[in-house]
């Protein structure tokens, strides 16, 4: 019983950002670097990586600023921010650290490309 509340958490946790979407947003990142010219399989792979993470605290910030509509929307009845089995308090700490680590990871890909390093 533990284990199947504890993937709810997880499952809900991952809600918040709407992952599954992410399919479409990865490649505008990647045809920028093809498009740019790269070639490094570590650089696509590193820029996939934190490209859904922004895509994935982008949502959440949607989620956050939208709160107050989402809750008179029946239609959003089914977010873990309006059901309330993430606090909004919660959220917004994810929100602020993950945010701050995606753009610090985003701009150290970047250094270190410009520097010339292999990511991989």
């Amino acid at each position: 019983m533990r284990l199947r509340r504890d993937y709810g958490v997880l499952r809900d946790s991952a809600a918040l950002g709407r992952p599954h979407t992410a399919s479409l947003t990865i490649p505008v990142a990647l045809l920028g670097l093809v498009v740019g010219g790269a070639s490094s399989l570590g650089l696509f792979l590193s820029v996939a990586v934190v490209a859904l993470l922004f895509h994935y605290f982008g949502f959440l910030d949607n989620n956050l600023r939208d709160y107050a509509y989402d809750r008179a929307d029946p239609g959003k009845q089914h977010f873990p921010l309006i059901r309330g089995t993430i606090p909004t308090e919660r959220a917004t700490r994810i929100w602020h650290w993950g945010t701050a680590i995606t753009y610090f990871a985003g701009m150290t890909i970047l250094i270190l490309h410009a520097q010339g390093h292999n990511l991989i």
